[in-house]
């Protein structure tokens, strides 16, 4: 459907034949308000079918396609009653997705940043996350093959790790780690 304005909006078959709609039909405000309101639903529908995303990433999706911010938060508070979206799951999935991936605690935070997660919902998303001590060491040691530990191939591991989101306490742990395994080779 397109309006007079050349804005197209998705009106599901049902509701255009509920609303009796037809080509040339002059619509009221209340009834463009309506037409509006499920095309915003539709397309909230489609974006979240898509995959998984937080309440603003909804938002701010929605409001830049129907220009309606008071709009877009109404649709993703129907969105979160109908539970279709829930930010401490999300949130939880982000930080499993991205253990799984082998990243350390600061690059999820930054994930969860990107993502639009609350930053009590990031809190409470990292403190499950699970320890990361054996991925940081296979990291670690994959980086230095064989490399003495102390020497320049070990300061482009660390910083390699620092890149994937470990801390330098993990990174001193890996190296340390490490410095032991290959102490026990000799």
């Amino acid at each position: 459907m397109i309006f007079d304005e050349g804005k197209p909006l998705s009106v599901p078959s049902a509701h255009a034949a509920e609303l009796r709609l037809r080509e040339g039909m002059e619509l009221g405000g209340e009834t463009y308000a309506e037409i509006k309101r499920a095309d915003a639903k539709l397309r909230a529908l489609r974006a979240l079918g898509a995959r998984d995303m937080s309440k603003r990433e909804l938002i701010a999706k929605i409001a830049y396609t129907c220009e309606d911010l008071t709009l877009a938060n109404e649709i993703a508070e129907w969105c979160e009653e109908m539970e279709l979206i829930d930010d401490a799951e999300y949130a939880a999935s982000v930080v499993r997705r991205c253990a799984a991936r082998g990243y350390g605690a600061d690059r999820v935070r930054d994930e969860l940043r990107r993502h639009s997660v609350d930053m009590e919902l990031q809190d409470a998303a990292l403190a499950g996350m699970p320890d990361m001590g054996d991925a940081a060491y296979k990291l670690y040691s994959s980086k230095m093959n064989g490399a003495d530990a102390d020497g320049a191939e070990a300061r482009k591991a660390a910083r390699m790790m620092r890149g994937r989101g470990y801390g330098w306490d993990d990174i001193s742990r890996a190296r340390e780690r490490y410095r032991e395994a290959a102490g026990d080779a000799d």
